[in-house]
């Protein structure tokens, strides 16, 4: 298995990290393939009750450089009805891209978006896959790469004025 960070979008709130995969099959059977094709397309499920409490499923989290944290795991109350005031940071898979599968060969893509932008020193992308065999790794995105894109950002259209 092969996994990257393909880009980094920014925005003025927030950017958009999209991951890209790719399993190849070594010598699975053609049962043992099709479940490893279907937890690629589907990214797994996220199991709380698994027995060394990662859940198996493709886990997706930042280290930001204040030292909060955010994951695909956490759940956000409030987010999405407004009951809650949510201040962040807040890391949502923000839909999958295009994807292949073939007799011995799967390859993905999925965005994640993370809000707020991360400001100051350096943040840590870090990603684990159990049931397709990835322990955890991560990578850095420097705090000066997100400073020179955001630096860049324009705006499309100014919000009207309230009222």
């Amino acid at each position: 298995m092969v996994m990257a960070a393909k880009s980094v979008e920014v925005f003025s709130t927030g950017c958009l990290i999209e991951v890209v995969w790719s399993v190849r099959r070594g010598t699975e059977s053609d049962r043992d393939w099709s479940t490893v094709t279907d937890q690629c397309f589907n990214r797994g499920r996220y199991r709380l009750d698994s027995e060394d409490g990662r859940g198996g499923a493709l886990r997706f989290g930042v280290a930001l450089p204040d030292g909060r944290k955010a994951t695909t795991t956490q759940l956000f109350p409030g987010m999405f009805d407004g009951t809650d005031q949510v201040t962040g940071p807040v890391l949502l898979m923000s839909g999958g891209g295009g994807g292949t599968g073939s007799d011995d060969e799967v390859s993905l893509s999925t965005k994640f978006w993370l809000w707020p932008l991360p400001q100051g020193g350096d943040t840590r992308v870090v990603a684990q896959w159990d049931d397709i065999g990835m322990k955890e790794e991560s990578i850095i995105v420097t705090g000066e790469q997100l400073r020179t894109a955001a630096a860049k950002v324009q705006k499309f259209w100014v919000a009207p004025a309230p009222g």
